[in-house]
C-alpha cells in the first residue's frame, strides 16, 4: 500500500513539472533539465514519471554513472576526507558531460553503467534525438561540478531530511535483507554522505539555486 502511495505521490509530481516543461519548451526547443535532492526525496521515480507521461523525455539517472566498486573503495580508503569523495568524486561526471554533448548532436548513445543489482557494469542505450534531456541525482547544483551551468532549468524536490531517512531505511533494509548494513555501523558510508550533503546545503543552498521547487 505504502509503495503504491509514493507511485502516486510521484505520478501527480511529474504531472506538475510537466506543465512547466510544456512551458519552458516555448522559450527554447530543446531544454537540458536537473532534478536534484536529499537521497530517497524521490528523484529517481519522479523522473521516471516525467519519462512515462511524456515522450520526449530521456532520462539519465545519475546513480547509474557510479564508478566501480573497487574506485570507490580505494578513494573512500585513502582519502583524507570521506565525505568530500561523497560531494565531488563519487560518479563519473566526465560522462556527463560526454552525454550532453551527443544531446546536442542529437544521437543515440550507448555507455556502460553500474547496475546495482548485478553488481557489474552493464550497456545501456539513450535517445539522445529526444527534445527533453532530465538528468536527476544529488549533488548536481554544486558549482564545482561543470554540469551545474550546464542546465536550462533546476528543479529541487524538497522534502523533511527525517522524513528521507526513514524511507531509505526501508527501501535498503527491502533491497539487501540480512546483508542490510545499520547506517550507524562503523562500515556503513552514508555518515559520510550525510556530512557532505550538510556541508553542501550550508555552503551552497541548492534549493535557493532552483528555478522550480517542489515540496515532497
Amino acid at each position: 500500500m505504502q509503495k503504491n502511495q509514493q507511485l502516486f505521490r510521484s505520478k501527480k509530481i511529474a504531472t506538475r513539472i510537466n506543465k512547466y516543461l510544456n512551458s519552458w519548451l516555448e522559450e527554447k526547443d530543446r531544454l537540458i533539465i536537473g532534478i536534484e535532492g536529499y537521497s530517497a526525496s524521490g528523484k529517481t521515480a519522479v523522473a521516471d514519471c516525467l519519462a512515462e507521461e511524456n515522450s520526449a523525455v530521456v532520462v539519465i539517472h545519475l546513480d547509474d554513472l557510479l564508478k566501480s566498486s573497487e574506485e570507490r573503495a580505494t578513494m573512500m580508503n585513502s582519502g583524507e576526507d570521506r565525505s568530500e569523495v561523497f560531494e565531488l568524486k563519487w560518479y563519473r561526471y566526465d560522462l556527463l558531460d560526454d552525454i550532453i554533448e551527443k544531446f546536442k548532436q542529437e544521437i543515440r548513445y550507448s555507455i556502460d553503467i553500474y547496475d546495482y543489482d548485478l553488481k557489474k557494469m552493464i550497456s545501456k542505450e539513450y535517445n539522445l534525438s529526444k527534445t527533453i534531456l532530465v538528468i536527476e541525482g544529488i549533488f548536481l547544483f554544486h558549482p564545482k561540478h561543470k554540469i551545474s551551468k550546464m542546465f536550462d532549468k533546476k528543479i529541487y524536490l524538497d522534502i523533511d531530511l527525517k522524513k528521507a531517512d526513514d524511507r531509505r531505511i526501508r527501501r535498503e533494509k527491502k533491497r539487501w535483507g540480512k546483508k542490510y548494513v545499520d547506517e550507524k555501523h562503523p562500515n556503513s558510508f552514508l555518515k559520510y554522505f550525510k556530512e557532505a550533503y550538510q556541508r553542501y546545503s550550508d555552503n551552497y543552498h541548492p534549493k535557493k539555486l532552483a528555478d522550480l521547487v517542489v515540496v515532497v
